[in-house]
């Protein structure tokens, strides 16, 4: 009689701890979806603010220098692309 009462008993504690974590999962779940949105929203926020970053920033001489670079081998690739057209 006592080995049933034991046997009844641990079935409903495997029960409860079976339902507690599901719950748990659930839970677990659900803090990840709000984390996430949280994330997203902070994530599309970044670029705004970088820009905004930049546009706060004097221009240097270093950045007037490469955008010169990038201006001749913008050059370079027109003039090698204008060799290959017929």
């Amino acid at each position: 009689m006592n080995d049933t009462l034991d046997s009844a008993l641990d079935s409903e504690d495997i029960e409860e701890e079976e339902e507690e974590e599901e719950e748990e999962e659930t839970e677990e779940e659900e803090i990840d979806k709000v984390l996430a949105a949280i994330a997203g929203e902070t994530a599309a926020q970044l670029p705004e603010a970088i820009r905004k970053q930049k546009l706060k920033q004097p221009a240097t001489s270093e950045d007037a220098e490469d955008n010169v670079d990038d201006e001749e081998e913008l050059e370079e690739m027109r003039t090698r692309l204008a060799r290959v057209r017929p």
